[in-house]
């Protein structure tokens, strides 16, 4: 490795330390032509491993897929793809991924453990079962733990999650096994935990294309909870309702013209679903009682 690569590398490395995961990613662009061809393979799954730890899962998805057909014995790329197309609510998608990792690396703990996840979130209970005996094997995962609690709640096992929530924030005192133990108490709560393949997606979709401040993604996102059952029963198409929240947030929180041709644009969705949706929010959900 040359002067040049190295000083790029300890920058990386560096940026990687302190989850500052963005400056990671732009300064390997910038400086991505300073590594030889035969290095090419290893960019690229940096580029992809950046992207997905900055908050792309899309580019990421895109960079592993390409990595899996050219080096399709290399298992780490097919991981990669799946926690990719776990981001994306790509359920069914994520599911195939790690069962080709598997296949290459069949003695995987992590590999197994993100596919039982899969499974789980595929609605299948074979998962829920794959994660209780990794559990006991190895009690101090602190990922494990908070799938299996997870799985639990899923599968309608609230006091079995109710224990092993407590047994890990005592263990961990992490805050989130803390907010868990509180929603068990209250059933409504436990349902809002899992929403549906698409529901996931509308969330996704804000998150990625809105291109709207954090604090008004998050405000939209529980106006968009808040509508479930209300508004409506269940999400056929993410992208129309991405676009519909979206020009609904634009509306309460900015004072400047809404562009509604750029916003369907955006999402690839004509302007007639988004109108419907749009009076389903405020008429049902802001307005209505």
């Amino acid at each position: 490795m040359n002067d040049i690569q190295s000083k790029i590398i300890t920058r990386i490395s560096g940026y990687m330390k302190g989850s500052k995961y963005k400056e990671a990613l732009l300064e390997l662009l910038v400086y991505r032509r300073a590594f030889l061809p035969e290095q090419k393979e290893k960019v690229r799954f940096l580029r992809g491993y950046l992207s997905l730890k900055a908050g792309d899962p899309e580019r990421a998805r895109k960079i592993f897929e390409k990595l899996s057909i050219d080096a399709p014995e290399k298992s780490l790329y097919y991981y990669f793809l799946g926690v990719s197309n776990l981001e994306l609510a790509n359920y069914k998608l994520s599911l195939i991924n790690f069962q080709e990792a598997l296949k290459i690396v069949p003695e995987s703990r992590e590999y197994l453990k993100n596919y039982a996840w899969a499974l789980v979130m595929n609605h299948r209970k074979k998962g829920l079962s794959i994660l209780e005996d990794l559990y006991k094997e190895c009690p101090d995962d602190k990922d494990l733990a908070l799938k299996y609690i997870l799985a639990l709640l899923k599968f309608e096992k609230a006091e079995l999650a109710r224990w092993i929530a407590e047994l890990s924030y005592r263990k961990f005192q992490e805050e989130e096994f803390f907010e868990i133990l509180s929603s068990i108490r209250d059933p409504e709560t436990i349902d809002g935990f899992f929403l549906t393949e698409n529901e996931e997606k509308v969330l996704l979709l804000i998150d990625l294309r809105s291109g709207l401040a954090p604090e008004i993604i998050d405000e939209t996102q529980v106006l968009f909870l808040a509508l479930k059952d209300r508004v409506f029963k269940r999400i056929y198409k993410p992208e129309p309702w991405a676009a519909a929240l979206e020009i609904a947030a634009r509306v309460l929180h900015s004072d400047e013209p809404v562009d509604k041709k750029v916003i369907t644009r955006k999402y690839g969705v004509n302007g007639t679903q988004v109108d419907r949706i749009l009076r389903k929010v405020f008429v049902g959900g802001l307005i209505g009682g």
